[in-house]
């Protein structure tokens, strides 16, 4: 789903009835470089001082966010 320059994930088997569970809200740059840095440096904390750095926020996603991120990429091989 693309809404706005943003893609949106939502956990696989979920119900479009219920509604979709939001897993992650950030743009594909984003996803790549979290997993990217994830892969290079092997630490959650590392990515996330380095997602902050790069792109100016104040907050980093979560372990678990990124987990599912490079859980994606593996059993999928693409983030979308």
């Amino acid at each position: 789903m693309h809404f706005v320059g943003l893609h949106y994930m939502f956990i696989q088997g979920e119900s479009l009835a219920r509604g979709p569970k939001l897993l992650s809200m950030y743009t594909v740059t984003h996803s790549g470089f979290l997993v990217r840095k994830y892969w290079q440096t092997g630490s959650f904390k590392a990515c996330q001082t380095a997602f902050r750095t790069e792109f100016g926020e104040r907050r980093a996603p979560s372990k678990c966010c990124i987990q599912k991120l490079v859980k994606k990429v593996r059993d999928k091989g693409k983030l979308i």
